[in-house]
């Protein structure tokens, strides 16, 4: 889920080990952020594991639009229990 006022919207979904998400962020005012997410492994429905960063339109890596020491990868480890 976006945060608030912003709209999201996915070019790509590829959900299996090695796909991607690739989405874009409409940011009030009118900029583009863009970013993916490389899945590693999803165990379902215990485990979702992916590496999420921003990118560019062409889902190249790139660094957080206002953030220059934000990592430009971050390993993402999702666990889902009753």
């Amino acid at each position: 889920m976006p945060p608030k006022g912003v709209t999201s919207s996915i070019k790509t979904l590829d959900l299996r080990a090695g796909g991607m998400c690739h989405y874009s962020m409409a940011i009030p005012g009118g900029q583009v952020w863009w970013g993916k997410s490389v899945y590693r492994e999803i165990v379902a429905p215990q485990r979702l594991v992916f590496i999420n960063s921003f990118s560019d339109e062409n889902a190249g890596l790139t660094r957080h639009p206002l953030g220059p020491t934000w990592p430009i990868q971050m390993l993402t480890v999702i666990s889902f229990e009753e």
